[in-house]
């Protein structure tokens, strides 16, 4: 999944000759190594948006479309499998800049666990955000192929237009603007690609920190001791709360 030549290039051109020799990245400067792996934060962040709006105005479309409902499975799985490569890629990139290549089998753990979300496991993971998502797409879709030619007076909105619909048209109704179910019909794919590129990168973002701070900390526990970093990181976050 990770490019080791592109990761060996960005060094070089820092001034950072490493060949093959990925693990002794662990010796140098964490600062150093933030800048190679923030520098693929930008183009797997591209990807990710440009993946979650393709195929998230494609379902919504397709619902609208005689005979397409039957793709819609295929491009659901699609856009899930897709999008969790690209994070799964952008980490291993991550964990090679810091010295922990991808392709070693005994860096596995470290690319499970620095994927794991370090928040309270009461929040919602990406997986069922994206089912969230998803789901709301589908019923725009399907909304709106079930009501064409029927005129969508604020009752019918109110009563049976899923909550995409009901937001599209709240915030016509703040702007002053009068939206026809032409306009809808329009908005609603336009809606589906940013609302589901949005979720891809803003678990792209959060992905890009948990990473480097469980690369980070783990350098640090091996040049100074787990128990001595440990209790670093406590005084700070005390620190942080007084």
């Amino acid at each position: 999944l990770a490019n080791t030549k592109d990761i060996s290039r960005r060094y070089a051109a820092r001034g950072i000759h490493i060949g093959e020799d990925f693990e002794a990245l662990r010796y140098m400067p964490l600062s150093k190594l933030d800048l190679v792996a923030d520098s693929f934060r930008f183009g797997s962040s591209f990807l990710l948006g440009a993946e979650g709006a393709l195929l998230g105005g494609a379902t919504t479309l397709a619902e609208g479309i005689p005979g397409a409902q039957l793709i819609i499975p295929a491009l659901l799985l699609t856009d899930v499998t897709s999008s969790m490569t690209l994070l799964s890629r952008h980490t291993c990139r991550v964990a090679t800049a810091y010295g922990y290549p991808s392709k070693r089998p005994d860096n596995l753990p470290h690319l499970v666990a620095a994927m794991a979300p370090q928040t309270d496991p009461a929040d919602e993971g990406y997986l069922a955000l994206k089912t969230a998502v998803i789901t709301s797409i589908r019923e725009s879709g399907q909304f709106m192929a079930r009501t064409t030619g029927v005129l969508l007076d604020r009752q019918v909105l109110e009563r049976e237009a899923p909550q995409m619909i009901r937001l599209i048209t709240y915030v016509a109704d703040r702007l002053g603007v009068v939206v026809t179910q032409k306009e809808v019909g329009i908005l609603v794919p336009i809606a589906g690609a940013v609302l589901n590129s949005s979720i891809n990168l803003a678990f792209q973002k959060v992905g890009h920190q948990t990473a480097k701070d469980y690369f980070r900390r783990l350098i640090l526990e091996e040049r100074y001791g787990e128990e001595l970093v440990s209790y670093a990181i406590q005084q700070e976050v005390a620190a942080l709360r007084n």
